[in-house]
């Protein structure tokens, strides 16, 4: 999985870095109670540097429209995990605006 382009303390990076984590490690096999182990104690400040440590990074992949409505659906599960995490400020609509936009531009993440 790719970490580029994550920002480590922007609270609606960590809801897609935790949700994509989360659908990453159900296509590899894990098991849903490992998966929930490591993601249960997060907060948004302290996300990017907890799941790096169980990512193997890899290229980004190519931006299209599918890829932009994957990353949404993880930013909803990630949000699930983080929702009550009060010291975070959340906008998801600005975090869908600027997915659209990259994905008209024909760019990377």
């Amino acid at each position: 999985m790719s970490l580029e382009g994550f920002r480590r303390l922007d609270p609606d990076d960590a809801c897609q870095l935790i949700g994509a984590f989360r659908r990453k490690a159900r296509e590899q096999g894990w098991p849903e109670a490992d998966i929930d182990g490591v993601c249960e104690a997060l907060d948004a400040r302290h996300a990017f540097d907890e799941l790096s440590r169980h990512i193997e990074p890899t290229d980004p992949e190519a931006v299209s429209w599918g890829t932009q409505f994957r990353r949404m659906r993880d930013y909803v599960e990630g949000f699930r995990v983080l929702m009550d995490d009060h010291q975070a400020v959340f906008h998801p609509f600005r975090f869908y605006a600027r997915g659209f936009k990259v994905a008209l531009r024909g760019g990377s993440r």
